[in-house]
């Protein structure tokens, strides 16, 4: 799953994917014209072979 979260990390704006996708490259797009510019973060979560969780959130800056 990938998701976006506020800076504070105190809401969900948004769920880019929410599915079990086989391995691969992806391109998800995101609408962030309703959003003030600042720091959001985005979380990507997998899933490895042995059912192992990986959980990676990285910051991102929206800029207009």
């Amino acid at each position: 799953s990938s998701e976006v979260w506020s800076s504070d990390l105190d809401y969900q704006i948004a769920v880019l994917i929410d599915a079990d996708l086989q391995p691969g490259t992806y391109s998800v797009s995101f609408n962030a014209s309703d959003l003030a510019e600042g720091i959001y973060f985005y979380t990507i979560k997998m899933t490895g072979q042995r059912g192992n969780i990986l959980e990676i959130t990285k910051r991102m800056l929206l800029i207009k």
